[in-house]
């Protein structure tokens, strides 16, 4: 018996090769986040009458169904349990707080911060269908015009946010480009290249020097930094996980030994700000003096997350400068340890990925994840709806990133 092999003729088709998974851009989503940003300058985002909160919900979610409606599922859904776990838990504590007549308003944006980010985590567990599934591998791909329009809308943002810098009183935060949201900056100078991308990223960095300007923030500097230096292990190295443990160790130590208070103070001194150090202080003892009084499940939606102090001078009704807090005063201790295990598992599952996962998509949403969480610390990222609008838009990307896949075709 003979084997006889025929030879390849030039007219068979060639077998069918594998095209590779890549982490899924979230474009509608994105845009979506960037709009409501952009509009907060006029304040309806941030402020305004109480059904902002149903039509800025439904809005987002329905970017987030339709962007996770054209992925397919993969490994890593685990990450989202904390995140449905939290608005689930601040849902509850709401419910009871409501029935029993006892709730501020103010605290319900952080509520509903939460629960926005709860049933876009749930979503990631839905079965999905690719984009591009049954497109041919030189098609082009169904998300270039929502990618463009992602482009243009950070495009509009930027511009918006240089006039509004430019134009801001010397002194005050400005309103786009503040401490609390340099994380959005820094998630649009991470854009991924393309053609004319650079435009953006100049236009982005211009409206951060002005910003820097007219209010040269100690917290927008840190979150530029850290940024940058993650951007770097996130995109150079085989290893980030221990060169970010590192990292955190060093920041840990300087704040432990003082190293960081006198680095702050110096700061301050030579941009001529006043030090709001011992305001945060005092901030942070009333609100952790209401955690003490239900340390579990927290005030829920019976106590006020803003407290009466001298902040640069002035005597006003501020938030507590502490995001972690705020979520522990509203939810307990409960609801502080499932924000921060989200967090943390989101950064730990992104630097676990493969190097080319990390340079495609990570390297623009991890550093501005751990930008945000630095932010956090020391100022109120979830105490108004304008500034956590795009957090929801971060963290859903990273979570899209780390659970969900689409074809990879050439950009049409």
């Amino acid at each position: 018996m003979s084997l006889t092999i025929a030879p390849r003729l030039a007219t068979d088709r060639p077998r069918a090769t594998h095209r590779p998974r890549v982490p899924v851009v979230m474009p509608r989503t994105v845009t979506t986040g960037l709009a409501l940003v952009t509009l907060d300058v006029t304040g309806l985002v941030s402020y305004g009458p109480a059904f902002r909160y149903a039509l800025i919900f439904g809005v987002l979610a329905l970017s987030v169904m339709l962007d996770v409606h054209h992925t397919r599922r993969r490994g890593g859904g685990i990450t989202t349990v904390p995140f449905i776990l939290l608005a689930a838990w601040l849902v509850s504590l709401w419910a009871s707080a409501l029935g029993a007549a006892q709730w501020q308003p103010n605290t319900l944006v952080v509520i509903v911060t939460f629960l926005m980010i709860g049933l876009g985590a749930a979503n990631m567990w839905l079965p999905g269908r690719s984009a591009t599934a049954d497109l041919p591998p030189d098609a082009p791909t169904r998300f270039s015009r929502w990618d463009t329009l992602a482009y243009w809308m950070a495009a509009i943002f930027a511009i918006v946010a240089i006039v509004d810098a430019a134009t801001g009183v010397p002194g005050n935060p400005v309103n786009l480009l503040g401490h609390e949201r340099a994380f959005v900056a820094i998630y649009l100078l991470c854009l991924p290249r393309r053609r004319h991308s650079w435009i953006v990223r100049v236009l982005v960095a211009l409206a951060m020097v002005i910003a820097l300007v007219q209010y040269p923030a100690a917290t927008t500097a840190l979150a530029l930094l850290l940024a940058a230096a993650v951007a770097v292990i996130v995109r150079r190295t085989a290893y980030p996980i221990g060169l970010t443990f590192l990292a955190t160790t060093t920041a840990g130590m300087l704040i432990v030994t003082g190293a960081a208070s006198a680095l702050l103070a110096s700061f301050y001194e030579v941009s001529g700000r006043i030090d709001n150090t011992h305001t945060r202080t005092y901030l942070w003892n009333q609100a952790l003096e209401v955690v003490r009084q239900s340390p579990v499940e927290g005030g829920a939606t019976r106590v006020s997350i803003t407290y009466l102090a001298n902040i640069s001078g002035r005597i006003t009704y501020v938030p507590t400068h502490n995001s972690y807090l705020t979520v522990m005063v509203v939810g307990g201790i409960v609801a502080a340890v499932l924000l921060i295990a989200g967090l943390v598992m989101l950064i730990i599952g992104g630097l676990s990925r493969s190097l080319e996962e990390r340079r495609a998509l990570g390297s623009q949403w991890i550093p501005t994840l751990v930008a945000v969480s630095m932010t956090m610390y020391v100022n109120p990222v979830v105490d108004k709806f304008g500034d956590s609008v795009f957090l929801l838009a971060v963290i859903m990307v990273g979570l899209a990133s780390l659970t969900r896949s689409t074809e990879s075709h050439p950009d049409g």
